[in-house]
């Protein structure tokens, strides 16, 4: 037995069901192969057989080993014998698995492995879907609400680190600061909102604790924090073919009751979209101690083509979105980010389909990263392109939240703070 490799390194949730894959390499030294026996706490799980060199074997960790939080419970063996029945010493790898919090024994968790980390994520809405009540009025435009009290969970199996949010309005993409990943299927829920008449204010309060899970410990409490935003999305004015008849003919009509609906065709409508959020997180460990606070202001621009064919309404849009982001302690300047984005949505009966892509987001200054260096003047970011989540897919209208640009984060990848797990096992001279 030369080697036993494990596709990931890192802290299980019992209960939660994970595949992870060992492959075990032999050498057999020129004699006939035999078979390899994988054991689970000296339980046999399978015997392969054949030339090798390599042989696999996937495991759920959710529910083969013991819930434990100590380090020597669990533990694979792997197991080579030779066709004469000579064996080797069994190579042993250490397993984590910890208990499930009580709290989360009852979300529907949604697993979502790439090629080096297990995502676990939960999401859950009251009412669900979210209310809604709008009225719309020819004449005067949209009226009504849109709330939904909504709760999020997220978890790395490869670091530990996990973050929970509960809030009115929450739509859980604060989860793991922008490292949250594109799961196929999940629909975020939409913010808090309200319609007056061609106005839409859209807000979000949310409470929430972060921290890291380890082995004697389980899931460790780290920091609380809270976070608000408010947003207004105005429309500026209009333009299209009226205009060549005159300018600001467009803006002018589009305020004559009954016309605004009949222009949607030939005008395409400016908006003018302010915003502020805030964030304020306070420390656990050693003691309760405020950590940090963070305000964001932004102000976007965006166009907008919004056909409505009467059995179908269709919105194509492009716009950017310059913001600047204040904190304490220093530096002060965090952040001076500018992005652009373009997107279209389609609504027929009871469905609509939409996607967004954010082709631009620059950081010009980045404050965090230049305090970080010694003489840093500020850092200029590459341009990138995100793709929105769940482009392309039919879904209930009433999960329109995509409907005023909304969030999309660029993927972040922190250091490596993994801890590594050294097996030990020795090989027979045979083998």
């Amino acid at each position: 037995m030369t080697d036993v490799r494990e596709k990931y390194r890192g802290i299980f949730i019992d209960g939660i069901s994970v595949q992870k894959a060992y492959t075990a390499t032999v050498d057999w030294n020129g004699t006939s192969p035999g078979s390899v026996k994988f054991y689970a706490n000296g339980v046999l799980l399978d015997e392969q057989s054949g030339a090798g060199p390599d042989y696999e074997i996937g495991i759920d960790m959710g529910t083969v080993f013991q819930p434990s939080f100590r380090t020597d419970v669990n533990r694979l063996e792997v197991v080579a014998i030779t066709s004469v029945g000579a064996s080797s010493a069994a190579y042993r790898l250490p397993v984590r698995v910890i208990p499930m919090p009580s709290a989360l024994t009852l979300l529907p968790f949604i697993v979502d492995p790439t090629d080096d980390e297990v995502h676990i994520s939960a999401d859950f809405s009251v009412p669900e879907p979210g209310f809604k009540a709008v009225l719309d009025l020819p004449v005067i435009g949209e009226f009504g609400a849109e709330i939904a009290a909504n709760a999020s969970f997220d978890y790395t199996v490869t670091d530990g680190d996990w973050e929970a949010a509960l809030g009115v309005g929450a739509s859980g993409d604060k989860g793991k600061r922008g490292r949250r990943p594109t799961i196929p299927g999940l629909t975020r829920y939409p913010k808090m909102k309200l319609y007056v008449g061609n106005m839409e204010i859209s807000g979000k309060v949310e409470a929430g604790a972060r921290g890291a899970a380890t082995v004697s410990e389980g899931i460790v409490f780290r920091e609380v924090f809270g976070h608000g935003e408010i947003e207004a999305k105005l429309e500026l004015g209009r333009v299209g073919l009226p205009d060549l008849l005159g300018p600001g003919l467009s803006t002018t009509l589009g305020h004559i009751p009954g016309l605004s609906d009949a222009l949607s065709t030939v005008t395409i409508i400016i908006y003018v979209i302010p915003g502020v959020e805030g964030d304020v997180v306070f420390a656990l460990i050693p003691e309760f101690a405020f950590s940090e606070v963070e305000l964001t202001g932004k102000v976007g621009l965006e166009a907008a083509y919004e056909p409505d064919f009467g059995f179908a309404k269709g919105r194509i849009y492009v716009g950017g979105e310059p913001s600047v982001r204040f904190g304490i302690p220093e530096p002060l300047l965090r952040r001076v980010q500018f992005r652009a984005y373009a997107g279209a949505e389609f609504e027929a009966w009871i469905l609509n389909v939409g996607m967004e892509y954010v082709f631009v987001d620059v950081a010009v200054y980045d404050g965090v990263q230049a305090a970080s260096v010694a003489g840093g003047g500020g850092s200029l970011k590459q341009f990138s392109a995100v793709p929105a989540v769940g482009n392309g897919q039919w879904r209930p209208i009433s999960r329109d939240y995509l409907s005023s640009g909304g969030e999309s984060f660029v993927a972040y990848i922190p250091g490596d703070t993994r801890g590594k797990v050294n097996a030990s096992g020795t090989a027979d001279s045979a083998l």
